[in-house]
């Protein structure tokens, strides 16, 4: 279990080397907040293309197929000329199946840097619009940061919701 462990730990080191080397060169070029959203969109896209998820996961996805497949997206979405160079070194890195940690691992530097306070709160249905602001209200009191609120539904929840900030529940 230990060795698991530490593998676990390699990969977010891993993630955090890359998250912190993109926000370098995103504040170098003064380009920060595109790439920031750049980031999330392309987090978007994974999570809702299971064929996309599953060529950057393929070890036998050759660079050149993958990197035209990436590039496409880049064009389509209009990504800054830093975020397609990243997610190009991340190709070529074999990489990019590391996306999603990558990306948590940058959200986390982003709310650090901006004083944000990440929270994730699960409930046992979705929250209306109207309820999330009142969340966002009532924490953003409490903790005296803006807040960035993620929501989760899991309907073995029996009732309420389950607030997580940081190791706080």
């Amino acid at each position: 279990m230990a060795k698991s462990s530490s593998a676990s730990g390699a990969v977010t080191m891993v993630a955090k080397r890359y998250a912190l080397a993109l926000m370098a060169a995103a504040e170098q070029a003064n380009v920060l907040s595109q790439v920031h959203e750049n980031m999330a969109v392309f987090n978007g896209f994974l999570a809702e293309s299971a064929q996309l998820a599953r060529l950057i996961n393929n070890p036998l996805c050759d660079e050149k197929s993958c990197e035209r497949v990436i590039q496409e997206l880049c064009d389509r979405a209009g990504f800054t000329q830093i975020t397609r160079n990243y997610l190009k070194v991340l190709t070529a890195n074999r990489r990019l199946g590391q996306f999603s940690a990558i990306f948590a691992a940058f959200e986390h530097e982003m709310a650090k840097r901006n004083g944000w306070e990440e929270v994730l709160v699960t409930s046992a249905i979705p929250l209306t619009r109207d309820q999330q602001s009142q969340l966002l209200e009532v924490l953003g009191r409490q903790f005296g940061k803006q807040i960035r609120l993620k929501t989760l539904v899991d309907p073995s929840i029996l009732g309420g919701l389950v607030i997580t900030a940081g190791s706080n529940m």
